[in-house]
């Protein structure tokens, strides 16, 4: 074990810790989508762009939405394309439709239904999403008006025409429905009457594998890899044939394992680095990168740096909400005490006290001393610990670029504030310079300038969400 490591218990026992909590490994929508809002939007002839209803309620002010309308529900040009407005941190997409009737006024009825997601997401998936609901919403338009007021004598005699106020409630409940259903688990099938329902399946992972991790970074398993490769691909019987409860939650391999898998399944255990991995199963580096790159596409494993006693954490603006959600509450306690502790909310306070110490100036091994009573009184893992905020994306290692950066700037204002003291106390600016206390902090400062104007710089376009991972894209 190399100096500087988190030396918790030895390898058996860790390795015995990571399976006895893998059944609530983090898994933060490794299956379903982020959708923050669905809106449904139409053009009304008298007050134009407007939006009838969305789930949440108000999820965009009429205010604010007035002026998205003319890109939202743009002229014919853009039939049967998705377009999308960026806000900050939201984005709004959707494919607006257009359907010629008479029936309808002005002989026109344009729609669009409108997903709300981050700005940082993946759009891929989110355009079939868009495709998708357009399309289902346009074919219930066509077949029962479910949209629109219908002023015809045809629709009339077709269907009773529902007021605007019970149409606008009936479409919200079917963008309530469809929205939970996506979160959870990336399809739906909401029911819509008794004869018809809108039903797809969205996948959210796109069909470009990430980029391949570094040597130096440690896969964590996100599902129990072991048990999973026991069972023939898209299996539900077990073992010995018969049938797995509908009630077990568990992931299903969405691909047939190869020998390189098996290989190195065994050695992705939250404890070995991509290099000992490599070293370990005698593969081949290019084969073990790409197999670990297929597991990282799936949402099978995360990679995250490994933690040293010498390595500086902060939060994420994502802290402020991550506790909040209810599948994180419930994995939080088993996952850092590695299975030794029972859920309690008082224990998830103390958890959360602990992470709310974390302020990026600290040391690991620093904030482990000033801790250790609680850490050792509720058994948690410190490992366990880094790699769930990790994983959650609440907690960010300081990389030491930025480190570097930042006492590039305090120490350019130190120098500053020196000199210009030492000259109000009388001393000749030729003589400050000799000083041996400022020839020392300047040294520095000339090495840290040096450092900057050659470490490569990254545009935010060249990085990607991808199963709730910050990566850069892919060149493939």
């Amino acid at each position: 074990s190399h100096a500087g490591r988190l030396e918790v218990k030895s390898l058996a026992q860790r390795r015995a810790c990571h399976r006895r909590a893998m059944m609530s490994k983090p898994r933060p929508n490794a299956q379903g989508l982020k959708v923050r809002a669905l809106l449904y939007t139409v053009f009304d002839k008298e007050e134009g762009p407007t939006i009838c209803c969305s789930d949440p309620p108000n999820a965009v002010g009429c205010r604010s939405f007035k002026p998205l309308g003319r890109y939202l529900l743009p002229e014919t040009f853009v039939k049967g394309r998705v377009v999308s407005v960026v806000l900050d941190d939201n984005c709004i997409l959707g494919a607006p439709v257009y359907i010629e009737d008479t029936i309808y006024a002005r002989n026109c009825f344009h729609f669009n239904i409108c997903a709300v997601i981050s700005s940082r997401s993946e759009m891929e998936p989110y355009r079939d999403l868009a495709q998708h609901l357009a399309s289902a919403f346009h074919s219930l338009e066509v077949e029962t008006w479910l949209l629109s007021e219908a002023t015809s004598g045809s629709c009339q005699a077709t269907t009773a025409v529902h007021s605007s106020s019970v149409k606008r409630e009936h479409v919200r409940s079917l963008l309530v429905k469809l929205r939970e259903q996506l979160n959870q688990s990336g399809e739906c099938f909401t029911r819509v009457d008794d004869s018809r329902c809108i039903s797809f399946r969205v996948w959210p992972c796109s069909t470009i594998l990430p980029a391949a991790p570094c040597l130096s970074e440690v896969p964590m398993p996100l599902v129990d890899l072991r048990s999973l490769l026991e069972m023939p691909s898209g299996s539900r019987l077990n073992q010995d044939d018969s049938p797995r409860p509908l009630s077990e939650d568990l992931p299903i391999m969405p691909y047939d394992p190869d020998l390189t898998l098996r290989e190195v399944a065994p050695f992705i255990d939250g404890n070995h680095k991509l290099c000992d991995i490599i070293d370990k199963s005698g593969l081949d580096e290019e084969q073990v990168l790409l197999c670990v790159r297929h597991l990282i596409h799936f949402g099978l494993v995360a990679v995250m740096e490994e933690p040293t006693l010498e390595s500086k954490y902060w939060l994420t603006p994502e802290f402020h909400c991550a506790f909040e959600r209810a599948d994180m509450q419930r994995e939080l306690v088993r996952y850092v005490t590695a299975g030794q502790q029972e859920d309690s909310e008082s224990l998830r306070q103390t958890i959360q006290g602990l992470y709310c110490c974390i302020d990026g100036g600290k040391e690991l091994g620093q904030f482990r001393e000033e801790h250790a009573e609680e850490f050792a009184q509720h058994r948690i893992s410190l490992e366990h610990f880094i790699a769930f905020g990790s994983l959650w994306g609440f907690l960010q290692r300081v990389d030491r670029d930025v480190q570097e950066a930042n006492e590039l700037t305090t120490l350019r204002m130190f120098i500053r504030d020196l000199k210009e003291k030492l000259k109000g106390g009388g001393m000749k600016a030729e003589d400050v310079n000799k000083l041996a206390d400022v020839k020392k902090h300047v040294e520095r400062l000339n090495d840290l300038k040096a450092k900057e104007r050659h470490r490569p710089t990254y545009r935010d376009s060249e990085w990607v969400e991808q199963g709730g991972w910050r990566r850069q894209r892919s060149t493939e």
